[in-house]
């Protein structure tokens, strides 16, 4: 997945498997030191270099046959390179759900105060399915890593539960509150319960995008499953 030229998310405009970064060059002086722009592009490049290795590694050896040396020695860095931009190879794997997630947090963060959160998740998930090219084809790709894999799962559910926690503080704040209270932490399991529930759903039923299902789970989440279950029901004191 890669954000599309002209995207209005807080990410860097990525490549389909790295993050690129785009900065100008000051001046280049006498001293030697290279300038910050061009250190940030080396990093930028290094990573993008281990992220297409172990993507490639993953497509012909599978997740569990590869090891970071292996991605190390394709991506002609050392072993302990890798480590200063990925904690693992299922790290790795999943970078570009970490940055999706990223920006959907931005997205959603920067929505007006006096919006409700569901209004502002299907604000968000909408904003993204306009600014990210999300390939199917790689959706399943993933999907069959992640379930052969116990520790990509755990990774991935790790992932899931950062991205709720980030959600739940942004209601908090708009609530006024120090700390996300339970109806924040609710609220923000909708996103994550709507994102592991439209990958399966696309799984078994590919007739839309991706993110159609994204933005339906989300939809329906908000609206209740069945509203007439929750009519009359008094909410608890906090």
């Amino acid at each position: 997945m890669r954000q599309r030229s002209g995207g209005t998310g807080a990410s860097s405009t990525s490549s389909t498997h790295g993050t690129g970064v785009a900065a100008a060059d000051p001046p280049v002086g006498g001293t030697g030191v290279a300038p910050a722009g061009r250190r940030a592009r080396k990093r930028a490049d290094t990573r993008d270099r281990l992220h297409q290795a172990g993507l490639e590694l993953f497509a012909a050896e599978g997740l569990g046959s590869t090891t970071v040396r292996d991605i190390a020695e394709q991506a002609d860095v050392a072993e302990r390179t890798f480590y200063r931009y990925f904690d693992s190879k299922e790290d790795l794997l999943l970078d570009d759900v970490r940055r999706y997630f990223t920006a959907a947090a931005s997205y959603i963060g920067s929505r007006p105060a006096s919006e409700s959160p569901m209004t502002s998740l299907l604000a968000g998930v909408d904003a993204l399915a306009e600014d990210w090219n999300v390939a199917d084809a790689e959706v399943v790709w993933l999907a069959e890593l992640i379930t052969d894999d116990p520790a990509a799962r755990g990774h991935l559910h790790r992932l899931v539960d950062e991205y709720q926690e980030e959600l739940a503080q942004i209601f908090a704040r708009r609530r006024g509150l120090d700390d996300a209270d339970y109806r924040c932490h609710l609220e923000a399991a909708v996103a994550g319960t709507a994102f592991i529930q439209a990958i399966g759903r696309f799984l078994v039923s590919d007739a839309a995008p991706i993110q159609q299902y994204g933005i339906e789970a989300i939809r329906l989440l908000a609206a209740g499953v069945d509203p007439d279950a929750a009519a009359g029901v008094e909410p608890l004191e906090p």
